[in-house]
């Protein structure tokens, strides 16, 4: 394992076959300062694995976090991934944590293991998402979204796709983005200067429902890699609630990508249960695909007590909920 520049990373992986939105440079320097990114490839000569770590110091501690890899290939010897992590544990860093959306395997988890990681205690994100095949020909939806889809297309709304998001656009996103928040009692975040970041990268793309009279009642971020894009941000105001907005976008949005050859959306991270996202779920389990599971959180620290404390202030002080 090697740690490389910024520039040397991403040369590097330039032609991997897994890069999610996590990794993606725009996505990283929109999350936190860039001198508190590290960059770690399995050999800079014929790399084949790599990540981007977030450097932070808490509890008056070192601590790495990682959220996603790269991957030359989506599936690779577990004895080459094991081997990988297992060195970023000889760093000097007291405590790693690991977010991992690469689909879950049996081996991926013995890598995982092998390497010296551990389930963190308590967590406090989903594994699951979804996958659908932008083929129209290939969606089915339940009765609820059929209604709905009939609803908005009698509506006559209309989809756009911003490649190059003005001011002005990015700032609409971000104010509506942030209200359908408050709305809902989320708490989740992004500012105008982190969408800013991601709109100067051509892996994003910004994606607005218009009524007849231009007014926007709906919209997505997308980020787009190889064949398959990623859900990141989306909002529906009230009056789009009452137009079927959400219903259209995603149906039109599909469209959109099956005819730019993109096979595949990933809806993002779900979490069925009974808390106040539970409508997402349900809004989204009503059209058809294939439900996935991510890798998910590893720990790893130089002290098992340290594992009870981070558990504490995830719970006392960040007030992070399990899932």
């Amino acid at each position: 394992m090697q740690e490389v520049s910024k520039q040397q990373f991403y040369e590097a992986i330039s032609d991997f076959e897994w890069i999610p939105f996590t990794q993606n440079d725009a996505y990283c320097r929109s999350q936190v300062p860039a001198d508190s990114l590290r960059y770690y490839l399995d050999n800079s000569d014929l790399p084949r694995i790599g990540c981007v770590g977030f450097h932070r110091r808490h509890l008056g501690l070192k601590l790495l976090r990682v959220v996603g890899e790269c991957k030359k290939n989506r599936v690779l010897p577990k004895e080459l991934v094991s081997e990988f992590y297992e060195q970023i544990t000889h760093t000097d860093y007291s405590i790693i944590q690991l977010n991992l959306d690469t689909p879950y395997s049996p081996e991926n988890e013995i890598a995982m293991r092998l390497a010296g990681y551990l389930r963190p205690i308590g967590l406090y994100s989903t594994t699951l998402s979804k996958i659908i095949l932008t083929d129209p020909e290939k969606h089915h939806f339940n009765k609820h979204w059929r209604n709905n889809l009939n609803k908005s297309q009698r509506n006559n709304l209309l989809l756009r796709v911003i490649d190059r998001p003005q001011e002005n656009d990015i700032r609409d996103f971000a104010d509506k983005y942030a209200e359908m928040l408050d709305r809902k009692h989320f708490s989740d975040s992004l500012s105008y200067d982190q969408l800013s970041i991601l709109m100067c990268d051509e892996h994003y793309k910004m994606l607005v429902v218009e009524t007849e009279t231009g007014e926007r009642i709906a919209g997505r971020i997308m980020y787009i890699h190889g064949q398959t894009a990623y859900g990141m941000y989306s909002y529906t105001n009230l009056k789009g609630r009452d137009l079927s907005a959400s219903y259209f976008l995603y149906e039109q949005q599909c469209k959109y990508l099956y005819d730019n050859g993109i096979e595949q959306f990933d809806v993002g991270r779900i979490s069925p249960g009974q808390s106040a996202k539970n409508g997402i779920f349900h809004f989204k389990d009503g059209v058809s695909g294939e439900y996935v599971k991510y890798l998910g959180e590893w720990e790893f620290v130089r002290n098992r007590c340290l594992s009870l404390l981070l558990y504490i202030v995830k719970v006392l002080k960040n007030k992070q909920l399990r899932v």
